[in-house]
């Protein structure tokens, strides 16, 4: 999915003018939360793009990062999910997947499996999700492809499993699941030293 950087309100707005509904972020790396410290804006309407870049230009200079570019991207309607891998203590390398983007602690509607997994095995988690029949087409929205988000869950599987300890964990969240595709909003990857901490979760 293509992003554009933005020099200004000016040039968000002129990104708003060419897409119909857009997300907002400061693209940095050492940032890991974006949302929780309001990095992220969207998906935005024309309308709501000038009070949006505003909002994010004092969040980036809150959170440090001032010096980080604002970059456009255009939303698409999809339905988000969250992806993530990480190496367990005591499983190893594990690949999850849950539904609910953003609200994903919220929903707790996750599965976790080792990993690698296949692309046949990914979509299984996918389609055990609770959130599943929204990616099959809900209230007149056509389905979602569900084989582009488990290729990507799959992907994610294979990149920690093969990461041989130089990356603990990975976020992505959230994954946007379209008609013709799935891309990724925003991602995280940590260093071995950076390790999150995170819940134990039963692995299946």
């Amino acid at each position: 999915m293509a992003t554009e950087v933005v020099g200004g309100g000016a040039g968000a707005a002129a990104c708003a003018g060419r897409w119909p509904r857009l997300f907002l972020k400061v693209e940095s790396d050492a940032h890991a939360h974006k949302t929780e410290l309001g990095l992220i804006e969207g998906p935005l309407t024309a309308a709501e793009v000038p009070a949006a870049y505003e909002r994010l230009a004092a969040a980036r200079a809150a959170a440090g990062a001032g010096d980080a570019p604002i970059v456009a991207q255009p939303a698409v309607p999809g339905v988000e999910l969250a992806l993530g891998a990480y190496l367990d203590p005591s499983f190893g390398p594990v690949v999850m997947v849950a539904s609910g983007g953003i609200f994903t602690e919220i929903l707790r509607d996750a599965q976790v499996a080792p990993a690698p997994v296949t692309e046949a095995r990914a979509e299984a988690m996918i389609q055990r999700l609770r959130g599943a029949p929204l990616l099959r087409g809900a209230r007149g929205r056509p389905p979602a492809d569900v084989a582009a988000a488990a290729r990507a869950v799959a992907a994610l599987s294979r990149f920690i499993a093969e990461a041989d300890g130089a990356y603990t964990a990975v976020d992505v969240n959230p994954l946007m699941v379209t008609a013709d595709g799935a891309f990724a909003v925003d991602a995280v990857l940590y260093p071995a030293a950076e390790r999150p901490a995170g819940e134990e979760v039963e692995v299946r």
